[in-house]
């Protein structure tokens, strides 16, 4: 009767280990920090062999650089959507986006080449005019210095030229979208993937191309462990296809 028993005893339940936990620490800016939330939130639920405890902190992007460069830190690294081409980081391309211009709706002017749009937001051209549309005043719309739309703007239209004390200072793409849409002779810059989809203002792209710029994971040096993973997997097809939702994979001619 007992080998009975014993035979219909159910077997004994297999434990299951633990999923392993790792870290990931990521700085993101303002304008990196919901790509950030997407790529670590995908990355954590493709592990399936880990649990991913990640840590993205917003953060100021020269404030960002700055954490950067001090290998001490414990945020040393950062998404960022500009690098100046001397930085002295490591840096990992991971996504490209483009500083789209936009016009007031009612501005029916041609693309602009950067040269006219350096002569626009230095000040030296005033009305539309002198571009062979209404006299109507210029009013350039700028990204606030120290983000890094202001900083890739700068470099690529304004090498060595400040730009036009009367310009309108906005913080976001989407304030820049609004008051270039109700300001007319208005004329301003954005990252094109926080511009609002059903925005008034009309993009149009300078006759000499459009001004890319590329996302990098940047940081004091080649990073190790569960950051290095984590680019590894964004640079993949699988990160790629999340990043592509908002932004342009770097796979993209």
């Amino acid at each position: 009767m007992a080998l009975a028993l014993a035979a219909c005893r159910s077997p004994a339940p297999q434990l299951t280990a633990p999923a392993e936990a790792v870290t990931l620490r990521l700085r993101a800016t303002e304008s990196t920090i919901q790509l950030a939330h997407s790529l670590t939130r995908e990355f954590g639920a493709a592990r399936a062999d880990q649990r991913v405890l990640a840590y993205v902190a917003l953060t100021p992007y020269r404030s960002a650089l700055a954490a950067a460069e001090d290998a001490a830190d414990s945020l040393s690294y950062a998404l960022v959507d500009y690098l100046p081409p001397d930085s002295p980081l490591w840096a990992a391309p991971v996504g490209q986006d483009r500083l789209a211009i936009i016009v007031h709706p009612d501005l029916q002017s041609a693309a602009l080449s950067r040269t006219e749009l350096r002569a626009i937001f230095s000040g030296e051209i005033t009305s539309w005019a002198a571009l062979g549309g209404p006299d109507l005043p210029v009013t350039p719309v700028s990204q606030a210095p120290g983000s890094a739309a202001h900083a890739a703007f700068t470099a690529a239209i304004l090498p060595g030229s400040p730009l036009v004390s009367g310009a309108r200072l906005v913080t976001s793409p989407e304030a820049a979208a609004r008051i270039v849409g109700s300001t007319p002779g208005a004329i301003g810059y954005a990252p094109a993937s926080g511009l609002p989809t059903d925005m008034q203002a009309r993009e149009i792209t300078p006759s000499d191309g459009p001004l890319d710029i590329t996302l990098y994971i940047t940081g004091p040096g080649e990073p190790q462990g569960s950051l290095r993973d984590f680019i590894a997997w964004v640079q993949s097809p699988p990160g790629q296809a999340v990043l592509a939702r908002t932004h342009t994979s770097i796979f993209t001619p």
